[in-house]
């Protein structure tokens, strides 16, 4: 038999595998302690709530739709882990999250490797749209005045002329002949 099937066997005769096991007794989920509760309606609640998950009361703001039927949940706003700052000591630095921080309801969506709204943008999106539009306009009014008709030279690839076959050029013009 294979040894250590045979150490195994003594071990939980003996009884300390047992014991081991009855020690390490599985502490009960860290999420009960963020299972939101009801939503708070007067100030004393909201001031538990903005206690329960690390806020102040002045940046806790429970959603305003009830319909989302998240309790008193903070709603917090999108902040991408791409625009976080990366010289920060955070204690997940993958995520750039700190222990105990509250998540955005949605803040899977908002990783490195997923989408980013772009919150921080260099440029307005209309000064994007604005810019592609000029470059489509220009290339476009370049493309039609250099067709030739405007006095700007048109561009083609030099060919030369096509080559027919006639009853000329049926004559045999080499022979596998040896020379005399």
């Amino acid at each position: 038999m294979n040894p250590a099937v045979s150490i195994g066997r003594l071990l939980v005769q003996k009884g300390c595998v047992r014991t081991i096991n009855r020690g390490m007794a599985s502490p009960a989920p860290w999420n009960y302690l963020w299972k939101p509760g009801p939503y708070p309606e007067d100030q004393d609640a909201r001031k538990a709530a903005a206690k329960k998950y690390g806020m102040l009361l002045e940046d806790y703001k429970p959603y305003e739709d009830r319909d989302v039927m998240s309790g008193d949940y903070p709603c917090l706003p999108i902040e991408p882990t791409a625009e976080r700052n990366g010289l920060y000591e955070w204690d997940d630095p993958t995520y750039k999250r700190n222990y105990g921080e509250p998540l955005q309801e949605e803040w899977i969506y908002y990783h490195d490797t997923k989408i980013c709204p772009n919150t921080s943008r260099r440029y307005s999106l209309n000064q994007m749209y604005a810019c592609m539009a000029g470059i489509t306009i220009f290339w476009f009014t370049f493309w039609h005045l250099s067709n030739g008709e405007f006095g700007i030279p048109r561009f083609n690839l030099a060919v030369s002329r096509q080559q027919l076959l006639t009853d000329k050029d049926r004559e045999t013009h080499y022979t596998f002949d040896v020379p005399e």
